[in-house]
């Protein structure tokens, strides 16, 4: 949940126990796994996924220059989020993002080119034209491709502005927080994550009962306020610079 982000799945850093899918990640920063292991666990399976998440975290390597540009793209990091759960043809994410088919072609073809998606099996579309699906491969977990925060979160606001209003949910405060404080509040979240991440098993694959929802989490400090109430740097974001 700090400035340098996971991929979509961009998203907990380190990430959970690979599915084989994307997914969008609470980001965390560098993983803590001796204070992991003298908190008190909540349940049994908590020690085996701690132990999973530093396994993961330490196998993440740096991307390639290719693989950092295809990830560099908030149109791109939708279509990873897009095919998480669901093999999709470019006629298809096309519709979806709003884009020509032949743009979408474009960011298909560079997410593929690079691993984050695989092509499936070849399947007959509309008046039996043959289309590709393709389906996120898990593989922005293991790389870090440095900040790519602003495209993420253009990325949710897309998808996020796309959603019925009525069915949006959005939450935002401030606390006075310590350093521990700060790290009980992350684990608690990415906890309660984790938790609801986890069910989303084969069982549940068929989607009887079920429906996809997306979260995003992002934490920071606030910027350091004046003796007067005034964030240092500028004016507040809702009051105009005083003129003569």
């Amino acid at each position: 949940m700090n400035a340098k982000p996971a991929m979509p799945g961009e998203g907990r850093e380190g990430p959970p126990p690979s599915t084989g899918r994307d997914s969008e990640p609470l980001t965390r920063g560098a993983e803590r796994p001796t204070r992991d292991a003298e908190r008190p666990t909540r349940d049994a399976e908590r020690p085996t996924r701690d132990a999973e998440r530093v396994a993961v975290a330490i196998e993440r390597r740096d991307a390639t220059d290719a693989e950092a540009k295809a990830l560099a793209s908030s149109v791109r990091l939708r279509i990873l989020r897009l095919c998480l759960n669901e093999a999709l043809t470019n006629r298809e994410i096309a519709e979806a993002t709003g884009l020509n088919p032949a743009t979408s072609l474009h960011h298909v073809r560079m997410l593929a080119d690079t691993g984050f998606l695989a092509a499936q099996e070849v399947r007959r579309g509309r008046r039996g034209a043959r289309e590709i699906p393709y389906l996120a491969t898990g593989k922005s977990w293991f790389i870090d491709a440095g900040d790519v925060t602003n495209p993420m979160i253009d990325a949710f606001s897309a998808e996020f502005s796309a959603a019925p209003y009525e069915e949006r949910t959005m939450s935002r405060m401030a606390a006075m927080l310590t350093a521990e404080e700060v790290d009980e509040f992350r684990q608690r979240l990415e906890d309660l994550l984790e938790d609801f991440r986890s069910r989303n098993s084969a069982a549940r694959s068929d989607g009887a009962g079920t429906r996809e929802w997306a979260v995003f989490v992002a934490m920071h400090p606030s910027a350091r306020t004046s003796s007067a109430g005034d964030r240092l740097g500028g004016p507040d974001d809702d009051e105009q610079p005083p003129t003569r």
